[in-house]
């Protein structure tokens, strides 16, 4: 009995440790340049890989922009930002995420013209999407005066 209540209690006390780290505390944040600094180097990412306009097929460039917003949804979630951008942040991972999954919904012939990977209907709610929390991420660069480019295309803040 005293070995399961010894189990229970370092069950109990992981579990809690677990938790407290998942919260993360502001020392694990990234600061405001740190955190500018990483979306922009994971848009640059993106652009380098996402050269889908050169893609052959619908096919192909659905690929590339599967396994580009796979990753980048995986990069993303892990950062921890500064505690003032959580929000923005978490805006930018559910779009990115609604994106994601987006393209991973969508499946095109062998043969298809890579022209109707980025006109498919389905696909053009979630591009158009993602522009507005990569905007409001960027404003707050540019309100704190910080040299950031995280993929805000400009001209399309509204949509």
């Amino acid at each position: 009995m005293r070995y399961l209540q010894l189990l229970t209690l370092t069950v109990l006390a992981a579990a809690f440790v677990g938790v407290f780290a998942a919260c993360g505390d502001d020392e694990e944040r990234l600061t405001d340049e740190e955190y500018f600094a990483e979306l922009t180097r994971l848009d640059k990412e993106f652009d380098e890989r996402g050269e889908a306009d050169e893609a052959a097929s619908a096919k192909d460039a659905s690929d590339l922009f599967r396994e580009a917003a796979r990753d980048y949804d995986e990069a993303l979630s892990d950062l921890n930002p500064p505690e003032d951008l959580q929000d923005e942040h978490d805006d930018l991972v559910d779009a990115i995420q609604t994106f994601r999954s987006a393209v991973e919904a969508v499946d095109f012939e062998e043969d298809a013209p890579a022209q109707e990977f980025f006109e498919h209907e389905d696909l053009a709610e979630p591009f158009a999407a993602v522009n507005a929390p990569f905007c409001a991420v960027q404003a707050v660069a540019d309100d704190k005066g910080i040299e950031a480019d995280v993929g805000c295309e400009e001209g399309e803040e509204g949509e």
